[in-house]
């Protein structure tokens, strides 16, 4: 394939290609999370001992999951977590063979049936398959069995991509990949989707031409405008059209600056929840201090605003409730009710993080999670900039712009080569990396406004 040429020389140039093919079916196969270049490479389980598996990875509510997520904490409890959240798990074979291997899912099938049987430690599996697969199925489990009282709604999804022909595929094969299904099911019997998808070239090369929007309409009722910002009134059902994909979907591309995550079962939740689904009370934005949106453009024409570049800085919990209240509503009088949106137009950098860091403040959150927004950041990212580089303090930011994908460097990453090499520690810095941004001493120590860039 020319395009995956092209893609490997801008993205991963020195990486060998079939494992480069693998990061790239993998890209593609998850194209929706919207997920960057490291959380990708970070699944990829190909090698040795990988039983026909070049990939694992596990989302809840639609969050990536690794060693540090909450979910599998052993200080978290399952009432920590709301009920009925999704709990993903997405499997990818990827070869740069012209055609599908019956082979291939017959291992596929057998590894499928020994990692998902729960009876079965990992433990035990070490001596047929390497550690990185075994770590990343364990996410998987470990969150399963965390999660069985809250009812969490399961799917399985395994994606073979090669360059070859789907429509040319034989019965044997077919059969083959029907009975892959089977085993899922039976291992996994609380899943409500278990899907196997063979990515052609033609698959391929449309995910590749995919890309997520930032310019969309949103109708509203009512509107007050200043200079180039405005406030509306906008039905729950417009702004559900909104956030979510034409696969129903939430759009999380549009949160990627939001300074924390969905916060769950937590009380602030269940208040926008009840006040959601009450009938009779009072108007939802009366109760709510709604969302706030930046973008680079707003322009209404009869009661819609066409925005460009859109991120939605505050009002994640909301939405989330949103998302969740409406999906299969059938109740049309509360896809009626009004939520107010505040929409900010500004194209300058640091005016966007006065407005995030100021319209978060006004609710219970940590310095943690404003660290984005911090000064130091900000002179972090100059300073690369001048060096050629892209700091993604603003998660997609670059990614979004187009830039360079092999030069963009995240916080993460710079955290734990900090870690790794200016103080010493690589076994922190790689055992848990995602940790050293959530504790206020470690954070100190690594981005500290006194060092010299």
């Amino acid at each position: 394939m020319r395009i995956f040429e092209a893609w490997k020389t801008g993205n991963l140039p020195s990486v060998e290609g079939s494992t480069a093919f693998e990061v790239f079916a993998s890209e593609l196969a998850l194209r929706p999370f919207g997920l960057g270049l490291e959380d990708i490479e970070a699944g990829i389980v190909g090698g040795g001992q990988d039983g026909a598996i070049d990939a694992v990875y596990v989302f809840f509510d639609d969050t990536l999951m690794d060693e540090d997520s909450e979910v599998i904490s052993t200080s978290s409890r399952p009432t920590d977590f709301g009920q009925d959240r999704n709990l993903e798990l997405w499997v990818v074979q990827a070869k740069r063979t012209p055609s599908f291997s019956e082979e291939a899912i017959d291992k596929l099938e057998n590894t499928m049936r020994r990692v998902l049987d729960l009876s079965q430690s990992l433990e035990d599996l070490s001596i047929l398959y390497n550690s990185t697969l075994l770590v990343r199925f364990g996410l998987f489990r470990d969150a399963w069995e965390k999660l069985i009282t809250r009812r969490p709604r399961i799917s399985v999804n395994v994606v073979y991509a090669a360059p070859g022909d789907t429509r040319g595929i034989n019965p044997q094969l077919e059969a083959k990949l029907v009975a892959l299904k089977q085993v899922i099911l039976s291992s996994v019997p609380d899943a409500q989707r278990v899907s196997v998808d063979l990515l052609g070239d033609k698959e391929l090369l449309a995910r590749y031409n995919e890309r997520p929007p930032y310019t969309l309409a949103m109708n509203y009722q009512e509107s007050a405008t200043s200079g180039r910002s405005h406030v509306a009134l906008v039905k729950l059902r417009d702004y559900y059209n909104l956030i979510v994909d034409e696969n129903g979907r939430l759009r999380r591309h549009l949160f990627e600056w939001n300074v924390r995550d969905y916060q769950g079962n937590v009380s602030v939740n269940q208040e926008i929840r009840s006040s959601l689904t009450s009938e009779g009370g009072p108007e939802f934005w009366w109760l709510n201090n709604g969302v706030t949106l930046v973008c680079s453009e707003a322009t209404s024409t009869a009661k819609t605003y066409s925005l460009s570049n859109i991120q939605i800085v505050n009002g994640l919990q909301t939405s989330h409730e949103i998302f969740e209240a409406l999906r299969g509503l059938e109740n049309a009088a509360s896809e009626e009710r009004m939520l107010l949106v505040r929409i900010i137009v500004t194209e300058d950098a640091v005016t966007r993080d006065l407005v995030i860091r100021a319209t978060n403040r006004q609710t219970a959150i940590t310095d943690a999670s404003l660290r984005a927004t911090d000064e130091v950041q900000r002179n972090i990212e100059n300073y690369f900039l001048t060096q050629g580089w892209y700091y993604d303090r603003r998660k997609g930011y670059y990614k979004n712009d187009g830039k360079d994908p092999s030069k963009i460097v995240s916080i993460q990453f710079v955290g734990a080569s900090v870690t790794a090499m200016g103080l010493a520690r690589p076994d922190k810095s790689r055992g848990k990396p995602s940790s050293l941004l959530k504790n206020d001493d470690d954070y100190r120590l690594v981005f500290n406004s006194t060092i010299d860039l």
